[in-house]
């Protein structure tokens, strides 16, 4: 994972969260992807763990489901969408060992 980053005002961060989802492909049960997220109304906590110097020691869990969509451009490319719904309070941050 990348270093979380200030995004605009102290209570927002960005981070990256590589996810899992089941897979409609043949032969494949899961399938994962890396899915930009912001966190709106970060505590100072969450911004102690997510912005200080142990950043990389944090183990993110987000507790929700993954919404996949395919559409096409006006030019005609079928693009491939990938969203994690997050419950209000399905944030878990635990340190790594």
């Amino acid at each position: 994972m990348a270093k979380p980053i200030s995004a605009g005002n102290e209570q927002m961060i960005r981070f990256l969260v590589r996810t899992h989802f089941p897979s409609k492909k043949p032969g494949m049960k899961f399938g994962s992807t890396i899915v930009p997220c912001i966190l709106l109304e970060a505590s100072e906590a969450h911004r102690e763990m997510l912005m200080g110097k142990e950043w990389d020691r944090f183990h993110i869990e987000l507790l929700g489901r993954v919404v996949r969509s395919v559409y096409e451009n006006a030019e005609g490319e079928e693009l491939h969408l990938t969203e994690v719904l997050v419950n209000p309070r399905g944030l878990l941050l635990k340190r790594v060992k």
